[in-house]
C-alpha cells in the first residue's frame, strides 16, 4: 500500500470512529430543513461535517463528539446537487476535469448515461458494460 492509499484509509477510519462516537467531528449543523433534490422532498434534520466534507445526514447525536454545533433554526440546506441526466462522455473532458468544474458549483453526484459511449464502442463495449 502506498502513502496515498494509507492516508485515504486513515481518513475513512477516522470517519467511522466519529460515527461510532470514538472520534470528534468538526461541525454539526442541526435544526435544518434539508432539501433532497433526488427525492424532491424537504425534511427536518442535521448535517455532520469532518475535514470540510459532509460525512452524515441525521447522525446519532446521542453518541457524537463535535467541536462546534450550529443551530440552523429552520434554515434550508442543500447538501449536494444531483445532475440527474448527463452524458459525461460528450463533455470532451476527463472525468477528473469534469468533477473539478462541477463540484465547486455544488454538484456532488451524477447519473450518467453511457449510450453514446457504448454505441461508439460497438459490441465489445456493450459486452464490457454488462
Amino acid at each position: 500500500m502506498n502513502a496515498l492509499e494509507a492516508a485515504h484509509y486513515e481518513k475513512v477510519r477516522a470517519i467511522f470512529d466519529i460515527l461510532e462516537g470514538r472520534g470528534e467531528a468538526d461541525l454539526l449543523l442541526k435544526n435544518l430543513n434539508i432539501l433532497d433534490v433526488h427525492g424532491e422532498t424537504v425534511y427536518h434534520g442535521s448535517i455532520l461535517v469532518y475535514d470540510k466534507r459532509i460525512i452524515a445526514l441525521n447522525p446519532d447525536e446521542d453518541i457524537l463528539k463535535v467541536k462546534e454545533v450550529f443551530d440552523g433554526e429552520g434554515l434550508y440546506a442543500i447538501p449536494g446537487l444531483i445532475d440527474a441526466h448527463i452524458h459525461f462522455e460528450s463533455q470532451l473532458a476527463h472525468p477528473t476535469a469534469l468533477a473539478e468544474a462541477m463540484v465547486p458549483c455544488g454538484t456532488t453526484t451524477i447519473y450518467a448515461e453511457c449510450l453514446d459511449l457504448l454505441s461508439a464502442a460497438g459490441a465489445q463495449g456493450v459486452d464490457a458494460a454488462e
